[in-house]
């Protein structure tokens, strides 16, 4: 198991936490005299790109690690698993893949967790999700946008009618 995994593993496990135990957790799991260990900022990059934990909640200290989700990517021919997970959901996952005609394919990643996505027929994504016990959602990259806040409405009003055009 990489250091990303054994990471995850234990964030998952312990759900949020503060950033002192973030930065502990990982000193752990790296060898003292690995001159190519991850740093805290590298980490911490990597699992909330990989939309595996969240940092600074509310301008905080603060992490928490994200409920498991397979989520549909651009290419329909695959999906990704997104956050908190341990090895017994992963081998769930590849058996559910299995019964519904998909694979399951792992790809290690430099400061970070493996990349575990499925590919296949889209319409088997469902049920590979719903048979490890998981949440499909098909076009996760919408799904994550449209839970953003626009900008406009958090600028400042004279500001935003300035940047608004005129003219025909």
């Amino acid at each position: 198991m990489t250091r990303g995994e054994l990471l995850l593993h234990w964030l998952t496990h312990v759900r949020e936490g503060s950033w002192a135990t973030f930065r502990r957790a990982l000193s752990a799991v790296e060898a003292p005299d690995d001159e190519s260990a991850a740093t805290a900022g590298r980490m911490r990059t990597r699992l909330s790109e990989m939309a595996h934990v969240e940092f600074f909640i509310d301008g905080g200290n603060r992490w928490r690690t994200f409920a498991p989700v397979l989520g549909g990517l651009c290419e329909p021919s695959r999906a990704v698993l997104s956050g908190g997970r341990t090895p017994r959901l992963v081998d769930a996952l590849a058996r559910s893949c299995e019964k519904e005609g998909c694979r399951i394919e792992a790809s290690e990643t430099h400061d970070g967790p493996d990349s575990i996505r499925v590919a296949g027929p889209a319409e088997a994504f469902g049920g590979a999700a719903a048979g490890a016990g998981l949440r499909y959602v098909p076009g996760l990259a919408s799904a994550l946008c449209a839970a953003l806040e626009p900008i406009p409405p958090s600028l400042d009003p004279p500001l935003l009618a300035r940047l608004q055009p005129t003219g025909p």
